[in-house]
């Protein structure tokens, strides 16, 4: 399916539902926020289901991150970074874990151990998180290399609506939830709009 496609399937699913005219840029906009809601959808099964995986194959990448000796076992990924599936360095396997979880085991430097649990063994068990810090995202991870290593990095990134549609990388069955949940977040948007209006209408 084109962009072009996209729209006009667009257009024929507002029509059906009674909807107004919306311009290609306005579409542009609703379709964006559905591929992110599309994405965060299949994102969150990622591990457990082979469809859900199929379903990200449009977004995700392998990337080499080159750490040094100033790096400390943290790194900001490229500005296409929306989520972190997987990381490995220095032959381990990390487990992804919640920022509050991490700075439960190690700390805020990410130099040190603070926790003595036995059930966080970070030799056993790597860890590695994804966090803002000052409004950018950092990956941070421990144990670490102090001398610098690789770390190989498994992510979903941010895909154009030309990508997905014009060149083809969304599978046609995926382009297809897209529009559907662009197309219900438009008529959601038209329909909470109707309803402010009738309720000023009525004051």
């Amino acid at each position: 399916m084109t962009f072009g496609e996209a729209h006009d399937l667009m257009d024929l699913l507002l029509d059906k539902a009674d909807q107004p005219y919306f311009t290609n840029s306005e579409k542009d906009i609703f379709l964006q926020l559905a591929v992110t809601e599309f994405v965060n959808k299949y994102y969150r099964g990622y591990g457990l289901n082979q469809e859900y995986r199929d379903s990200l194959l449009a977004f995700t990448t392998y990337e080499t991150i080159t750490l040094t000796s100033t790096s400390k076992g943290k790194f900001y990924p490229n500005a296409h970074f929306v989520h972190l599936i997987s990381l490995q360095a220095g032959g381990k396997d990390y487990k992804i874990v919640s920022t509050g979880d991490y700075l439960n085991i190690v700390d805020a430097a990410n130099q040190n151990l603070i926790s003595k649990d036995p059930f966080h063994d970070t030799k056993n068990e790597p860890i590695a998180t994804v966090s803002a810090v000052g409004g950018t995202t950092q990956i941070r991870f421990f144990p670490y290399d102090p001398d610098g290593e690789n770390a190989v990095i498994h992510i979903i990134k941010e895909q154009t609506l030309t990508d997905l549609f014009d060149n083809d990388k969304l599978a046609l069955k995926d382009q297809h939830q897209v529009l559907k949940i662009a197309t219900r977040m438009l008529t959601a948007n038209i329909e909470s709009s109707n309803y402010e209006v009738q309720v000023k209408e009525t004051e």
